[in-house]
């Protein structure tokens, strides 16, 4: 299954493997048509990021997994509300960062938060 990203990568490779080496890209011994610094501004990425896409071979598909994460909130609605309700805000408004999340312990001791 392909995704967008993945084919847009692809469609990158080959696009800079053709402005590098042209439509004979194939042959052996290559010739090199534009600089990196040219490919680099017209596909507008770094040369380092040019050198990154020549390296990978256009006609090999890119096998990288792609990792979905989940939301990496361990704060449930209940927590956020508490910590944005205006009235706790306004009590805490005296108190460190620090001293706030040890509030935040007292009151939700099953969640870790760091200031």
């Amino acid at each position: 299954m392909e995704t967008e990203q993945h084919r847009d990568r692809q469609a990158l490779i080959k696009y800079v493997h053709l402005l590098r080496y042209g439509p004979s890209a194939s042959q052996s011994p290559r010739r090199v048509f534009l600089s990196l610094k040219d490919i680099a501004k017209t596909v507008k990425v770094s040369i380092q990021q040019v050198r990154v896409l020549l390296k990978q071979d256009p006609a090999k598909p890119d096998h990288r997994k792609v990792v979905k994460r989940g939301p990496r909130s361990l704060l449930s609605a209940q927590h956020l509300a508490y910590l944005t309700s205006p009235l706790i805000l306004q009590k805490w408004a005296c108190k460190t960062l620090a001293e706030r999340v040890v509030l935040f312990h007292r009151r939700f001791g099953e969640v870790k938060i760091f200031p």
